[in-house]
């Protein structure tokens, strides 16, 4: 899959440019912020103390076809060849992404199938370009999170068939502060939203002429409303991959600062399939939130 950053803060240098990766899927579309300045001294800390043995969570087993999906001030679409897990399950890197410092994961989901959460305090650094790029992230007050979805894509499916999908679990949606210098895709200024919201959604899957998706998820901040769509055109776009891949939507190829949509990929499961779905949307009062999206159907 090709991959990339798409960089909401214009303000920031970027210092990586947009590369290919083997596979010919999509990506996102930008370089990855530079150095943020450090957290201010009186800044609590938000470590992470640690489990005890008893609360050890399962960790995700990777083939070789793993991906995962990225939203947030960036986002990317990635295969997934090396990633760490904590015990209580949340991911700390991805590829050349890492989290560190005082750290906060929410919206932990873990299993041997998928890892799913969001990235909500601590130094995000990316390694892959010709020095580490780092961003970082202060609370939900802030707004800002990089919400990840980590599984293995289906390589096979029914010719013909439908699938029951779950009420899903989504991850918190997060207001995207986007470019401050350039208030024209947002209502109001940096601060006038609520950093974070509530989401909710419904999916559909059936197999006729390769998966078909339907369905919709709505974010719910500041008495404002907005929804995406799943979108079913075109679910088996990469084909050409070896082996097959279904993937549906066109937002992480033409993601950008007022860009919304949704990327829904078909995933393995030991009973039936998931969706996975990473997404933006504009609420009416113009304000962006992103957020992550699990549909299991059976």
């Amino acid at each position: 899959m090709k991959s990339g950053f798409d960089v909401s803060l214009a303000c920031i240098a970027c210092a990586a440019l947009l590369q290919a990766c083997g596979g010919g899927g999509g990506g996102g579309t930008a370089p990855f912020p530079a150095a943020t300045a450090e957290p201010s001294p009186d800044t609590p800390s938000q470590s992470d103390p640690g489990p005890t043995p008893s609360e050890e969570a399962p960790r995700f087993v990777a083939t070789d076809a793993a991906e995962y999906l990225l939203v947030g001030p960036s986002t990317r679409a990635e295969d997934l060849s090396g990633f760490e897990q904590n015990a209580k399950g949340a991911m700390t890197r991805l590829e050349n992404l890492s989290l560190s410092g005082d750290f906060v994961v929410a919206n932990v989901e873990a299993t041997t199938e998928y890892a799913m959460g969001r990235w909500v305090d601590g130094t995000v650094t990316y390694s892959g370009g010709e020095k580490p790029q780092s961003y970082v992230l202060r609370g939900d007050a802030e707004g800002s999170s990089f919400h990840y979805l980590v599984f293995n894509p289906a390589t096979s499916w029914p010719e013909t068939g439908e699938a029951r999908c779950d009420a899903g679990v989504f991850s918190t949606p997060t207001y995207d502060r986007g470019n401050f210098n350039d208030p024209m895709y947002y209502a109001g200024e940096p601060g006038a939203h609520s950093g974070t919201g509530t989401a909710s959604g419904s999916a559909q899957l059936r197999f006729e002429n390769g998966p078909q998706i339907s369905g919709e998820i709505t974010v719910v901040a500041d008495g404002a409303s907005g929804t995406v769509l799943l979108e079913p055109e075109a679910i088996v776009r990469h084909i050409q991959f070896v082996p097959p891949r279904a993937l549906s939507g066109s937002y992480f190829q033409n993601s950008s600062n007022n860009s919304f949509g949704a990327e829904t990929v078909l995933a393995s499961a030991a009973r039936g399939f998931y969706l996975m779905s990473g997404y933006a949307t504009v609420l009416s009062n113009g304000a962006r939130y992103v957020g992550v999206a699990r549909f299991h159907c059976e």
